[in-house]
């Protein structure tokens, strides 16, 4: 039977990813998992981004791979993540340009289409079907206050990533699990 090992990166973002380098090194993985958002990470990456546009990602993503990408050429290791925060694109940019400015090259893959908040009130009803979770209030009335509006996307776009053959794929929100189900849907087919 086929097996996949996949270690884990980051638990969130600013999580230690030194120890990172020993699962490249000594366990084996051919895959890093590594999930830098949660709700409020995604509120700090609004903010950034409102400061500067080419922001909104988990800008850790970048001193991380680079500490970790000769390791990852020389054993086959693939990374996926979901450090594009509410900007992968952004993040893929930065990746590449400091992997340029070392000569190196990587194929860097972005999944989007996780951001819905320009596209909120094109979802509001008159009826208000769609509105504060808690409050019952319609999206007319509280869309004004969002931070924020993503959807969770799943596997199958980090699959197609990997198919296409990224040896690092970055993502903006995902659920947890398809960070781990994409490199495991890709592996055993």
């Amino acid at each position: 039977m086929k097996s996949i090992r996949i270690g884990a990166g980051l638990g969130f973002y600013g999580d230690n990813w030194e120890p990172v380098a020993a699962s490249i090194e000594r366990g084996g993985v051919q895959f890093i998992a590594s999930d830098h958002l949660a709700e409020l990470t995604l509120a700090i990456l609004q903010k950034d981004r409102q400061r500067d546009p080419a922001l909104g990602y988990a800008r850790d993503v970048v001193p991380m791979l680079m500490k970790l990408w000769p390791l990852m050429r020389e054993h086959g290791v693939r990374f996926v993540c979901n450090a594009g925060g509410l900007n992968p694109q952004g993040a893929a940019q930065a990746v590449l340009a400091a992997f340029a400015a070392r000569g190196w090259k990587a194929r860097v893959a972005v999944v989007s289409g996780d951001d819905v908040l320009p596209r909120l009130q094109d979802l509001a009803t008159p009826e208000g079907a769609f509105g504060h979770l808690f409050t019952g209030e319609p999206l007319s009335q509280v869309g004004s206050r969002l931070v924020f509006g993503n959807a969770y996307l799943g596997a199958r776009p980090i699959v197609q990533a990997l198919v296409e053959g990224a040896d690092i794929v970055i993502t903006g929100r995902v659920a947890d699990a398809a960070l781990f189900l994409g490199p495991l849907v890709h592996g055993l087919g």
